[in-house]
C-alpha cells in the first residue's frame, strides 16, 4: 500500500519511503504498542543533507512519520480483521 511517500506493508511490519530508500521496520512492545526502528538509511542521504543536525531532524521526522502512518494502518487492518472474525 502506498501513502504519500511510503510503502506500508502491514503484513511484515515494514515502512519504506520511495523518494529517499529510509526504511522503517515495526515490532509491538509488551504493552501491545506499535515501534518503528530505523532500519535503513541510504548513504547518498547523508551525502546530500551537509550538517549533521538538519540530518537528524530529518531523519527524525522521517521516522516519526511512518510510525504514525504505519499505525493507524495497522490498527485499521486489525480492526478490520477481528470485525471480520465476529461476523463469522
Amino acid at each position: 500500500m502506498v501513502k504519500g511517500e511510503w510503502i506500508i506493508v502491514p503484513e511484515t511490519m515494514r515502512c519504506k519511503n520511495w523518494v529517499n530508500g529510509i526504511e522503517i521496520v515495526f515490532d509491538m512492545d509488551s504493552a501491545g504498542k506499535v515501534i518503528g526502528k530505523i532500519r535503513y538509511i541510504p548513504p547518498e542521504l547523508s551525502e546530500r543533507i551537509s550538517s549533521p543536525f538538519i540530518f537528524s531532524v530529518y531523519v527524525l521526522q522521517m521516522w516519526q512519520q511512518a510510525t504514525e502512518l504505519f499505525t493507524k494502518i495497522y490498527y485499521k487492518k486489525k480492526r478490520r480483521i477481528l470485525g471480520e472474525r465476529a461476523g463469522t
